[in-house]
């Protein structure tokens, strides 16, 4: 779909971390974004461990069981994202985001909430 960018990346890590080292969601997305994330700012960006935390608490990502729905608005775009992803996967990130901002009515910009999920697309469950 589109080329791996450093949230995409962070999100495969994290994923490694919960399912091999068994680490808590937000202790696996911080090491994750240590180890890739150069930039103090990148890495404590809220926007992207939002969509990450809320897809695995939600049991939207294969092998990590639902322990609560996310009610985290980035949460939302991710989800709706993977929606329309499994219906066509062709649809190029930027028009999926005017998809996600017409669909909640938002003008906000892209925060990495897509990076998120086409980085853990193999492992998403169909939602």
């Amino acid at each position: 779909m589109v080329k791996e960018n450093q949230y995409s990346v962070v999100a495969q890590e994290a994923y490694q971390n919960i399912i091999q080292n068994r680490m808590s969601f937000e202790n696996a997305w911080n090491t994750a974004t240590e180890k890739v994330i150069t930039s103090k700012s990148s890495r404590d960006k809220g926007c992207p461990r939002a969509t990450f935390i809320g897809l695995c608490e939600s049991g939207n990502l294969k092998d990590i069981p639902w322990t609560n729905e996310s009610k985290s608005k980035n949460y939302a775009y991710a989800k709706f994202a993977v929606m329309e992803w499994n219906r066509n996967k062709n649809i190029p990130k930027k028009e999926m985001w005017s998809l996600v901002q017409n669909e909640f009515g938002t003008t906000a910009s892209h925060q990495g909430q897509l990076d998120i999920v086409l980085g853990l697309f193999e492992n998403l469950n169909k939602l």
